[in-house]
């Protein structure tokens, strides 16, 4: 939706980060703000080249698990605990306490090729509103006499005549 310039030589700062300033215009993000306030902001941060890393600290759709998902770039989904002496993990669970996300964080490293590992980002997990659950239909004793047939399948449908009565005109109901 927005913009990101990666990897930008120091001469071209000034037109990458007019870039990402450009890209709120566009059409999605025009769509994805409509109606309320959109901030733009550019962080500036040195590039490191590695391997991308992904922990969420719990996963989501379930803010009070007590696992962890780690994605690497080109390898299988991990799972592990929060108490798991990992350091990757310990790292994102110290961003999660840093940023107050009390229902997990979405954290992002850089394993650099020297084998260091680099904080990019973290925000919390924003899940999904549980669902509601549907409510029965009320027992047929509760229902009315007209709602009864109805349910049996006799009564008003689109096909059964309604009898209206019609005024003419100049009639009056007395």
């Amino acid at each position: 939706m927005f913009a990101s310039v990666i990897d930008v030589a120091a001469a071209d700062v000034w037109p990458a980060i007019r870039a990402v300033w450009a890209s709120a215009l566009g059409p999605l993000a025009a769509a994805y703000g409509r109606g309320r306030t959109v901030d733009v902001a550019v962080i500036l941060q040195r590039a490191v080249t590695g391997r991308r890393l992904t922990i969420y600290t719990r996963a989501p759709g379930r803010p009070d698990d007590d696992e962890a998902w780690l994605e690497a770039e080109d390898a299988p989904l991990v799972r592990a605990r929060r108490g798991d002496d990992a350091p990757h993990l310990t790292l994102a669970l110290a961003a999660e306490r840093a940023i107050g996300a009390t229902g997990g964080a979405d954290v992002e490293l850089i394993v650099g090729d020297d084998g260091a590992s680099w904080l990019v980002q973290a925000r919390p997990i924003v899940h999904p509103a549980p669902a509601r659950a549907r409510r029965a239909a009320p027992p047929a004793s509760l229902l009315t006499t007209r709602a009864r047939r109805r349910r049996a399948g006799a009564g008003t449908s689109s096909t059964t005549p309604i009898r209206c009565r019609r005024r003419r005109p100049g009639w009056s109901r007395r």
